[in-house]
């Protein structure tokens, strides 16, 4: 259970990293 939530944590870390990585190439 831990790995699986250790998991999708990184996912949604990523996926912030790249909304805001998207964020100042459009700016």
């Amino acid at each position: 259970m831990l790995r699986r939530y250790r998991f999708e944590f990184i996912l949604i870390l990523l996926i912030l990293c790249a909304l805001v990585a998207s964020r100042f190439y459009l700016s």
